[in-house]
C-alpha cells in the first residue's frame, strides 16, 4: 500500500510472528523512496496522514500513521526507505490503534550500506556474471557462474552451465560483475526493525514520530508599491527545499518560526501540536490565495499551509501562504548618522536611504505574524509592467507591531558632510609643586621624564549639505551620532553641553539644496612637544590654532528640525537623548556667510 512519506513499512504476519520482508525490488527504483506500506494480498490498501513540521534551521519533524497487520504474540517489522538524513536517536512511537495492546520492544537501526564493496562481499557463493577481458565492450566476454573468490583483477568461478559444467575456472582481467539482485541486507537508504508484541491479531495503525535534516523553508515576500497612493500589495510565499534523501507525497506541511530550542523540546512541540487543527481568525485577504493559518505554540509560531504538498527528493516547490491587499505604508528618505565622520576633517559624501514605515496589525490590512525573510518592491511603469525598484531583509514580525523595511538608496538626494574650521587648542597645565631633593639624591643625574599625555581641545565646525534632483519638493530626516568624547555645543543657536545625538526633519525644495551647520566640541589626550608644552605651561594661557578646511556654500532655504519625534524608529544612536527633548526643533538651515541663527 502507498503512502504519503519517504519510508517503507513492510509486514508479512504469521500465526505468531511476522516476517521481515525484502524491499529490493523497491530499492532498485532508488531514484524515486516513497513510504511504502506492505501487507497482505487480501488486505485493501488504505491512504493515511503525513504530516511535516519544518524548522528555520534545516531540521525537520516527521509524522505519519502507518497501517500494519499483526498476529497475536511476537512480530518484527520493518519501517524502510528513511531519509538519508534520519536522527536516529529521535525516534518516538506515540502510540498503536488497533484491536488489542501493542507492547514495543527493541527498535534497531540500520545504516544505508549498499555499495560495491558490500555488494561483492555478499554475492560469494551465490551465481553471478563475470565480465572479463580488455577495456572495450569489443575486447569483452561474460562467464556465469558461483563465484568462490576474487583478489585483485582475478575471480574464481564454478561454471554452471556448458561443457566444463560443475568446474572451476580462473577468470583474469576482471572488468565487471553483474548480478542477478541485490544482495540480502543491502539498502541504499536507512531502515528501523521494529520488534512488538501484540495482544490480538487484526488490523493496526502505528503513529510514529521522527526528526531529520536537509528540510529548509525561506519566506520571500513581494511587495507591489503604489507610490502615489501609499498603498502595497503584500504577497508572501515560502520555498520549501528537500534535500534529506526522501519523497514525501501528499503531506500536510507546517512551517515553524523563532526559537523552538533543543531538539528535544522541538520533538515535544510537534508531539503536542500535530493532533490538533491550525486555527486562527485573519483579516479578509485578497481572493485567488489561500491563507495559512497560524498557531502560537511555546516559543514559535506554526505556520499551516492549506491542502497537501508532495515534496520530491531535490525539488524546490514555491507555496504561497500570505496575501494583503491596500496596506497602508509611510515613506521617509533618511540620512543615517555616520560616526566619527568629523573627526577626518575633510568632506564625505553620503545617500539618503528609502524607508518604509508599516504596521503589524488588521487596522492596517495585515494583522498576522510575520516570519523574516527577504522582500522584494515592485513599482508598475508608465506602461504598466512591473519593475523592481527596491529590496530588504524582514525581520520576524508579531501583531501590532511597527517595523520598517529600508530599500534601498535614493537616486535624486544627496549628502555632503563636510568640516569647515578646526581650533585646536592646548590648555596650560597647574604649576607643578616643586619636591625637596633628598640629601641622598643630591648630586645624582635625574632621569628625565617622557612627557605624559595631556587634555587637547578640538572645536570642529562642521556643516552637512543636501542636493534633491527631484521635481518637488521633499521632506527629509537627517541624524547625527558623536561619540563619548564629543559633545554638542551649537546647533542652531542652543548651546547643549551633553547632547551627542540630534535628528532633524526639513524639506528640500525641487531641485534645489540645504544645508545645516553645528559645533562639536572634541576632548582628546594627547602627546605634544616639549617646545609646545613649555610655551603652553610658561604662558600660562591656552595654545589656540585655528585651520579652515572647507568652503562654504551658496545660500539655502530653511532646514526644519525635528529632533523628539519618537514615533520614527531610528535606533537608539539616531534619536535626541531624553533629557534633551526638543533641542532638535532649533536647527536651522542658514544662507552662506551667516552666523548660527539665535
Amino acid at each position: 500500500m502507498e503512502f504519503a512519506g519517504g519510508c517503507c513499512f513492510r509486514c508479512f504476519p504469521g500465526e505468531h510472528s511476522a516476517v521481515l520482508a525484502q524491499p529490493w525490488p523497491r530499492l532498485r527504483a532508488h531514484n524515486k523512496r516513497k513510504i511504502i506500506i506492505m501487507a497482505n494480498e487480501n488486505q485493501a490498501p488504505t491512504r493515511k496522514r503525513t504530516s511535516i513540521t519544518i524548522y528555520a534551521s534545516g531540521r525537520a519533524l516527521v509524522q505519519g500513521c502507518y497501517a500494519l497487520r499483526l498476529a497475536e504474540g511476537k512480530n518484527t517489522f520493518a519501517l524502510e526507505g528513511m531519509p538519508a538524513q534520519f536522527v536516529p536517536s529521535s525516534l518516538y512511537a506515540d502510540q498503536f490503534e488497533g484491536p488489542g495492546e501493542v507492547t514495543m520492544g527493541p527498535i534497531t537501526y540500520r545504516a544505508a550500506n549498499l555499495n560495491t564493496a558490500n555488494q561483492l562481499a555478499r554475492s560469494l557463493n551465490r551465481e553471478v556474471t563475470v565480465v572479463h577481458g580488455g577495456n572495450l565492450p569489443k575486447e569483452q566476454d561474460e562467464v556465469t557462474g558461483i563465484l568462490l573468490s576474487y583478489q585483485g583483477t582475478t575471480a574464481l568461478v564454478r561454471i554452471t552451465d556448458g561443457i566444463h559444467k560443475g568446474k572451476i575456472r580462473e577468470v583474469r582481467n576482471v572488468q565487471s560483475f553483474i548480478y542477478p539482485e541485490l544482495s540480502d541486507g543491502l539498502a541504499n537508504t536507512p531502515a528501523l526493525d521494529f520488534a512488538v508484541e501484540a495482544s490480538a491479531e487484526g488490523d493496526y495503525e502505528a503513529t510514529l514520530l521522527f526528526a531529520t535534516g536537509g528540510l529548509r523553508w525561506n519566506p520571500d515576500y513581494k511587495l507591489i508599491y503604489d507610490e502615489v497612493a501609499c498603498r502595497v500589495r503584500w504577497d508572501g510565499s515560502i520555498f520549501v527545499t528537500n534535500g534529506c534523501g526522501a519523497s514525501f507525497e501528499d503531506a500536510e506541511l507546517t512551517c515553524a518560526a523563532g526559537d523552538a530550542g533543543d531538539e528535544g523540546g522541538a520533538l515535544e512541540a510537534m508531539h503536542e501540536s500535530a493532533p490538533r487543527a491550525m486555527a486562527m481568525a485573519a483579516p479578509v485577504r485578497s481572493k485567488g490565495v489561500r491563507q495559512a493559518s497560524v498557531e502560537s505554540l511555546g516559543n514559535v509560531k506554526l505556520y499551516g499551509i492549506p491542502g497537501r504538498i508532495t515534496l520530491a527528493d531535490g525539488s524546490s516547490p514555491k507555496v504561497p501562504f500570505f496575501a494583503a491587499d491596500d496596506v497602508p505604508v509611510r515613506r521617509e528618505y533618511r540620512l543615517a548618522a555616520q560616526y566619527n565622520w568629523f573627526l577626518y576633517n575633510g568632506e564625505q559624501e553620503a545617500q539618503f536611504g528609502t524607508v518604509l514605515m508599516l504596521k503589524n496589525d488588521e487596522a492596517n490590512k495585515l494583522g498576522k505574524p510575520l516570519p523574516g525573510g527577504p522582500v522584494e518592491v515592485l513599482q508598475r511603469d508608465s506602461s504598466g509592467c512591473l519593475r523592481q525598484t527596491g529590496g530588504a531583509r524582514l525581520d520576524d514580525v508579531a501583531v501590532s507591531e511597527e517595523f520598517e523595511l529600508e530599500i534601498g538608496n535614493d537616486f535624486d538626494l544627496k549628502a555632503k558632510r563636510r568640516v569647515l574650521k578646526v581650533v585646536r587648542e592646548v590648555p596650560p597645565l597647574p604649576p607643578a609643586k616643586i619636591e625637596p631633593v633628598a640629601a641622598s639624591e643630591e648630586g645624582k643625574t635625574q632621569k628625565k621624564e617622557e612627557p605624559k599625555p595631556r587634555k587637547v581641545i578640538y572645536t570642529r565646525h562642521c556643516q552637512i549639505e543636501i542636493t534633491s534632483g527631484k521635481k518637488e519638493d521633499t521632506g527629509v530626516v537627517i541624524a547625527e551620532s558623536l561619540p563619548e568624547n564629543c559633545e554638542l555645543i551649537d546647533a542652531g543657536g542652543l548651546k547643549e553641553k551633553t547632547a551627542r545625538n540630534f535628528v532633524a526633519r526639513g524639506t528640500v525644495p525641487a531641485c534645489g539644496k540645504v544645508t545645516i551647520d553645528f559645533i562639536v566640541r572634541q576632548t582628546a589626550m594627547e602627546r605634544v612637544s616639549d617646545q609646545e608644552a613649555a610655551e603652553v605651561d610658561g604662558r600660562g594661557e591656552p595654545k589656540v590654532e585655528v585651520s579652515e578646511t572647507g568652503s562654504e556654500p551658496e545660500a539655502t532655504e530653511a532646514l526644519e528640525g525635528g529632533g523628539a519625534q519618537h514615533q520614527v524608529a531610528f535606533g537608539e544612536a539616531l534619536s535626541t537623548q531624553a533629557e534633551h527633548e526638543g533641542f532638535g526643533e532649533v536647527l536651522r538651515a542658514r544662507p552662506a556667510g551667516r552666523g548660527p541663527l539665535e
